[in-house]
């Protein structure tokens, strides 16, 4: 959920935006669901196997409650004049919010079905391992989810945020 009213954080910084977005969408339930019904389907009718069937309802399960979690876990975002920064959703007890990212660290983003990827400014010449610190490590790269009803307001909201910040050299 968005708010458009700009607050102050306990740092200091001006809270621009403020949203939450779930780790996992919850249609991967389906999808889990599903594939394992036509998995379970072709175990039964192809093959007339009872313990493959067994077997694939404990595996179907097992992969759904795995993927539980991360579909009822939300993430809380708010964009600063500073950067952004996120904080799990934990309404009992908030935990502090933890930097992603500054302005004048950002190489660019490239927005995603669920968000954004964003890259940090990687000072390297050597190109092996400006790829590693670039795509592989998760120091100077990474993905902010929003949910698709705030998705064009956020986008919007990051690229505005990023052309009034000087970029970094």
């Amino acid at each position: 959920m968005v708010s458009g009213e700009s607050v102050s954080n306990g740092h200091g910084a001006e809270v621009l935006e403020h949203w939450s977005a779930r780790k996992v969408p919850p249609v991967v339930l389906l999808y889990l669901a599903a594939l394992s019904a036509v998995c379970i389907a072709v175990a039964y009718f192809v093959f007339d196997s009872g313990d493959a069937v067994k077997g694939l309802v404990v595996a179907a399960v097992g992969a759904i409650g795995a993927a539980t979690p991360g579909v009822l876990e939300k993430v809380e975002y708010q964009l600063t004049g500073s950067g952004i920064e996120k904080r799990k959703s934990n309404p009992k007890k908030p935990g502090e919010f933890e930097s992603v990212f500054q302005w004048d660290q950002l190489s660019h983003i490239a927005p995603t079905k669920r968000g954004f990827k964003y890259y940090k400014v990687v000072n390297e010449t050597r190109p092996v391992v400006r790829f590693w610190k670039r795509h592989l490590s998760d120091t100077y790269s990474g993905e902010v989810h929003v949910e698709k009803h705030d998705l064009d307001r956020v986008l919007g909201l990051v690229e505005r945020q990023r052309s009034a910040t000087p970029a970094a050299v």
